[in-house]
């Protein structure tokens, strides 16, 4: 079993200490505590990608290998993976590959989750929410982030690669899910995403000001797939925004770097990601790429793969 350096290199930064922390590896100590004496667990996660299809044309979105294919999970296949799943998983995360709501089965792939008693959350770009959408999204997931990765329409346009309408909608969605949370009164936690890079760091104060004036719970910032641009120094500042009601939280594992004779991934035990073709990949860096695939699961059932 590649060995634990330290513990320390096993916790998270600070910034992620109170949102998303449901899939963190230290509220699931009994499997780490299975992986250190047996050298295997099963995953605690899952992330879900319900299409590879996406109205969106980032420019750097092909960079994480995430289209290779044009593909899509039928609600019986996803329900098959959830089935199969369920017992040992705690989350299931649906995301992509592409827009996860660009396949029309994903909403009650969501609820079905739910249903098995796995905590569910949903990654979107925002664009196809509506009020029937937003309503079951704050009822069924335990938190839904919205990548905007930008402040104004220029940087939209880079970022995204569609106009100033589409980042427009994107926040009368936000709305949407804002209000319903209040309506159902659910605990949904919402938030925003920002992917940092030189030409849009300027506008990271701006950003995360307006998400607080949007009543989100939080706004977080992160760098690209395969990018440790180092944004730490702007932090500070946004941060001076947070109140009970709203926090700041960044991805700072690739930017703030800790000395460590690692020979593997101790991730990869505890997490797995289920692509749109059907291949299992251990993380969100390797989906995609076929050297990395551990089955498919329209061939094999997830325990034997």
């Amino acid at each position: 079993m590649p060995k634990i350096q330290s513990s320390k290199h096993l916790f998270m930064n600070n910034f992620t200490e109170e949102y998303l922390s449901v899939n963190k590896i230290f509220n699931h100590l009994d499997r780490v505590k299975e992986l250190m004496d047996t050298g295997d667990t099963l995953p605690i996660m899952m992330e879900i990608d319900p299409t590879n299809s996406c109205i969106h044309k980032c420019p750097r979105c092909p960079e994480s290998g995430n289209r290779f294919a044009e593909a899509s999970l039928t609600l019986d296949f996803m329900k098959k993976a959830i089935d199969q799943t369920s017992p040992f998983l705690k989350a299931a995360v649906f995301t992509g590959g592409g827009e996860p709501l660009y396949n029309p089965n994903t909403i009650e792939a969501i609820k079905y989750a739910a249903s098995k008693g796995l905590s569910v959350a949903l990654i979107t770009n925002g664009t196809l929410i509506n009020e029937e959408k937003s309503e079951a999204i704050v009822r069924y997931c335990e938190w839904v982030r919205i990548s905007i990765d930008a402040f104004d329409e220029k940087d939209y346009l880079q970022t995204h690669g569609i106009g100033e309408e589409y980042l427009q909608k994107v926040w009368h969605n936000i709305g949407l899910l804002v209000e319903a949370k209040k309506k159902f009164n659910t605990k949904c936690t919402i938030g925003v995403a920002y992917l940092v890079s030189k030409q849009n760091r300027k506008n990271m104060f701006k950003f995360a000001e307006k998400a607080k004036k949007a009543n989100v719970d939080y706004c977080q910032f992160r760098a690209f797939h395969y990018s440790d641009f180092d944004f730490a120094s702007d932090l500070p500042k946004t941060k001076e925004l947070e109140d009970e009601n709203f926090k700041v939280i960044a991805s700072m594992q690739r930017i703030v770097k800790e000395e460590g004779n690692f020979d593997a991934c101790l991730g990869d035990y505890f997490r797995t990601v289920l692509a749109a073709d059907g291949y299992l990949y251990p993380c969100c860096f390797t989906r995609g790429h076929k050297e990395f695939r551990l089955g498919n699961l329209a061939e094999d059932d997830f325990l034997t793969i």
